[in-house]
């Protein structure tokens, strides 16, 4: 019998960058019902591949699922008193903590939708919580090499998610490069018909700030450099021949000696 073959998911940049969009747009659809004063992208994102269990996961997890496909959120202390922080502001965030039902149970319900928001986003599909139920250990494959699975943190918010391989179900195929492009041609032939620009450095001279600012016109800058000595050809600042200094039809010329390496 032959081994299951494990897919192999390697999201780039591109790939990570539109599903740290597609979670700052669920959190601000989210913030600006439960944030009092919330701005579109207030609150930053991280979004980053996964492969290894960082030493920071080790909290308790809440899961939010729809059929094969999960999110889960940790649930500790610090999330809960930033989500309060953000929720009801600094004054009343001491009494989530304490006897006051009703300020729980604000808490509790901006927790709840904030995790369902984000899942559905993620997931492209309603979901069902495993309310109150938590977990204490993340499923192993989430952590394999190449797992697809994602990191996702908003510290304002109190977030900090695992999402695995079924948020990129959702994506949209890469585009195509237009089919009306150039043909690629060899970069010799690419680069015959391109201009740069050489510069002849004469020498350069030393002096003192004092002498600088009282130059006039007829001052004389005597340079270290000999007149039989080769003036330097660059381009783009690089330096690139070594020349002579000369005249042809009443023009200033340069003659090239050497190349440099």
């Amino acid at each position: 019998m032959s081994a299951a073959v494990r897919p192999i998911h390697v999201p780039g940049t591109a790939a990570l960058e539109w599903l740290r969009d597609r979670v700052q747009s669920a959190l601000d659809a989210w913030g600006r019902e439960w944030v009092n004063g919330y701005t579109a992208g207030s609150a930053a994102v991280q979004v980053s591949a996964i492969s290894h269990a960082p030493r920071s996961l080790a909290y308790e997890y809440e899961r939010v699922s729809a059929k094969t496909a999960s999110v889960w959120f940790r649930s500790n202390e610090a999330e809960r008193l930033a989500m309060s922080c953000a929720v009801l502001g600094d004054e009343l965030t001491p009494l989530a903590s304490g006897t006051d039902e009703w300020v729980v149970g604000i808490v509790d319900c901006a927790w709840l939708a904030r995790n369902q928001t984000l899942a559905e986003a993620l997931l492209g599909r309603p979901v069902l919580a495993d309310y109150p139920a938590t977990l204490t250990a993340l499923p192993d494959r989430l952590f394999r090499p190449l797992s697809a699975a994602v990191l996702i943190g908003c510290e304002a918010l109190g977030l900090l998610a695992i999402a695995d391989e079924s948020v990129w179900r959702s994506m949209p195929p890469m585009r195509r490069a237009p089919d009306d492009l150039d043909p690629l041609v060899p970069l010799d032939q690419a680069i015959c018909d391109s201009q740069v620009s050489l510069e002849a450095i004469l020498g350069g001279a030393e002096v003192d700030l004092s002498r600088l600012v009282d130059l006039r016109c007829g001052d004389v800058l005597v340079l270290p450099q000999l007149l039989s000595e080769p003036l330097t050809v660059t381009c783009a600042d690089t330096a690139i021949a070594r020349a002579g200094l000369g005249q042809r039809n009443g023009l200033i010329s340069i003659q090239l000696s050497s190349r440099m390496s």
